[in-house]
């Protein structure tokens, strides 16, 4: 197995969720984009044991809130046809190049190759060669959630009623990443769960002019946690709802905001093999001096696959 993200637990998060066709300019927050770009940066400083790794919480829920947020707000926008199109295309696609790829990796890096071919677990069949991977089949997967969370989102009533109904599932989840440690990648869908509950309500908060609502809902959870049973992860998925909340609807206008923000996809899913080469070639250096060598070079190589033929699809 790659010594990539995999030791960091649920610390292995990604992208946002992008959809076909591309969204109407008037309808864009360069916010989002700023904040995508900041969350891949967050994700590859906490995968390289740089000083405040267990930070990366921040960054990992701020990528599952907005993509939670964003798949709401597209499927209402544009209905469910190009929604499971976007899915299928914008993740199951993705996973299966990067899953190949990173499986000739390992097979290349493998003293007996017949290793990296055995499959001792079933659930890696949910994940692939390389933990990082995780996020794109928990995207796909909860796709029916994002259907029901706009079918029972008509009103601010309901925005109130199912927020406080989901509190339990959040905090459950939440429990059983914390005391049971479920396995990969169980334990980072555990994780997930309530900043992707969270992005799902935000959105709907927003539609129904009832924002209030999933506050209480990560407050109520996030508090619940911390205080029943000192929940570490908790405090930081509260601080990534506030944050989201408190900056996504900052009226910045930059031209280099869009390219930053899409270029945090394929920074998440190229990080591990620039943190290969880092760790081959300088790992005596600083975690520091590798987590800033190690985002330029991913950011650097998603810039240059999205301009390849296709690279638009996988990166």
């Amino acid at each position: 197995m790659l010594p990539d993200a995999s030791r960091q637990g649920s610390l292995c998060a990604t992208p946002m969720t992008p959809s076909l066709p591309p969204a109407p300019a008037a309808t864009r927050r360069q916010s989002i984009d700023l904040l995508r770009f900041v969350a891949a940066f967050g994700v590859v400083w906490a995968h390289m044991q740089a000083p405040g790794m267990v930070e990366g919480y921040v960054a990992l829920a701020l990528f599952t809130i907005l993509t939670a947020f964003l798949s709401l707000r597209s499927l209402a926008r544009r209905g469910p046809r190009w929604f499971w199109l976007g899915r299928l295309v914008r993740f199951g696609l993705p996973w299966v190049v990067w899953s190949a790829f990173y499986l000739l990796l390992e097979l290349w890096r493998a003293e007996d190759p017949r290793m990296a071919l055995t499959l001792t677990d079933p659930l890696r069949l949910l994940i692939g060669p390389t933990v990082h991977l995780w996020f794109l089949p928990f995207i796909i997967l909860s796709s029916p959630l994002v259907l029901l969370a706009l079918h029972a989102m008509t009103s601010a009533r309901h925005v109130w009623i199912l927020s406080l109904l989901l509190i339990p599932a959040a905090m459950g989840a939440l429990w059983a990443h914390d005391r049971i440690a479920p396995p990969e990648p169980v334990i980072q869908w555990a994780f997930a769960a309530l900043p992707f509950l969270y992005g799902l309500l935000s959105a709907g908060g927003q539609r129904h002019d009832a924002v209030a609502a999933p506050l209480l809902f990560a407050t109520a959870s996030c508090v619940g946690a911390s205080l029943l049973w000192g929940s570490i992860p908790a405090p930081f998925l509260l601080l990534a709802c506030l944050l989201f909340e408190g900056l996504w609807r900052l009226p910045l206008s930059h031209p280099a905001l869009p390219a930053l923000g899409q270029l945090a996809y394929g920074i998440y899913l190229v990080h591990p093999f620039f943190m290969l080469v880092w760790y081959r070639f300088a790992g005596g250096w600083s975690a520091i001096a590798g987590a800033f060598a190690v985002f330029v070079a991913s950011a650097s190589a998603a810039w240059l696959i999205r301009r390849l033929p296709g690279g638009r699809l996988i990166a």
